[in-house]
């Protein structure tokens, strides 16, 4: 019954007639401390997941561009988590229509903008790395030439990241409403503006990403495999010469282990290229399938499509997008080397630092009171 209840008041919005929005029965309570605890898990898993990255990146000598941007992902995510905790878990306002100042509140933190504003920069910033992973290996001549500058403007390039989704989602704070019965709701003009702002927002914040990520990650695996056959072809060339160059001057031996070491250098850059490339491969993919249940939800939803707000379906989409903003921290964890070695050096700093105060006390004694 709730789920044509929702329906109906859905399709008479689309109609421009009058609405009849009513307040849901209360949840059963076995099904409200689950989310309680769900929705406590998966926000305390962003604030410390993402709160480590932080301090690991920010311990870090290593200040490269991606590592960078990594930083403004995890900022983001991290504020997210943060303003997803104060929302679900915080206390509820009760809204009296007319309200000025709750009318504000519906649509600024009532609706959820500035969380759903949050998860759409996180997005954005994810198309940066994309892009940024592109260009590095697809013009590198370029890249390099470039790269000084954009990190020199690092900060406002972060900032426009944050500013992108509170001004895309601004379409969602704009149309939501205070009614009788301590309802916060959507109203749209008409169906096609509802249904203009849905195609809007499906674009700009999934197949539009989505796009971005398949055609630079497709294109730079290309790349990295016509490199790996290029070296794979030239290998044998080069061991023999240097079997047949064995017998040279030391002059010449000198300069056939240099380029040995330079070979090892390159290798070594190589992988660690392809370990960015495939740590944020996993990161997309992790996006494009946290996001698609409710992307295409909210989709349908705008074209004229029914959807129950009540349900346990759309509570679990929503879990999905939340769960995507603590994911990446673990991800970091299992296969980004530079993570790896920066948080291996912070827990041994770590155990130092305690080690030290246990060989201090010993030594000194603890202090006696007087």
């Amino acid at each position: 019954m709730e789920y044509e209840l929702a329906t109906t008041s859905y399709n008479m919005t689309l109609d421009n007639t009058t609405s009849v929005w009513t307040t849901d029965a209360p949840e059963p309570p076995y099904r409200l401390v689950l989310w309680i605890i769900l929705e406590s898990i998966i926000g305390s898993l962003g604030v410390i997941g993402n709160g480590l990255v932080l301090v690991v990146f920010f311990r870090s000598k290593s200040r490269n561009l991606v590592n960078l941007f990594i930083i403004n992902q995890s900022m983001i995510d991290f504020t997210s988590s943060l303003v997803y905790l104060l929302i679900h878990l915080g206390p509820k306002v009760q809204l009296i229509p007319g309200n000025p100042v709750h009318s504000i509140l519906c649509k600024v933190w009532v609706s959820e903008y500035v969380m759903w504003s949050l998860f759409i920069s996180s997005s954005a910033n994810l198309v940066c790395i994309t892009l940024e992973r592109y260009i590095a290996t697809m013009k590198p001549a370029w890249y390099r030439k470039k790269v000084v500058a954009v990190k020199k403007r690092i900060v406002v390039v972060a900032a426009c990241v944050w500013a992108f989704g509170f001004l895309i989602d601004a379409i969602w704070a704009a149309v939501q409403e205070v009614l009788p019965g301590n309802l916060c709701v959507p109203i749209y003009s008409s169906p096609a503006s509802q249904a203009i702002s849905g195609i809007t927002i499906f674009f700009v914040t999934y197949l539009g990403p989505l796009s971005v990520m398949a055609f630079s990650y497709t294109s730079i695996v290309r790349k990295l495999r016509q490199q790996t056959a290029k070296v794979q072809a030239q290998s044998p060339a080069r061991t023999l010469s240097s079997r047949v160059n064995a017998t040279e001057p030391r002059s010449v031996q000198g300069s056939l282990l240099n380029n040995k070491r330079n070979a090892r250098a390159n290798n070594t850059r190589s992988r660690a290229t392809r370990n960015v490339i495939k740590t944020m491969m996993i990161v997309s993919a992790t996006y494009a399938i946290t996001w698609a249940p409710i992307a295409f939800n909210y989709l349908i939803f705008n074209l004229g499509g029914p959807l129950d707000f009540t349900s346990v379906w759309y509570e679990v989409t929503k879990l999905f997008v939340h769960a995507n903003m603590c994911a990446n921290p673990f991800i970091y964890a299992m296969q980004y080397r530079q993570f790896q070695i920066g948080l291996k050096r912070l827990c041994c700093c770590c155990k130092k630092e305690l080690d030290n105060r246990d060989l201090t006390v010993s030594v000194l004694g603890p202090t006696s009171g007087t």
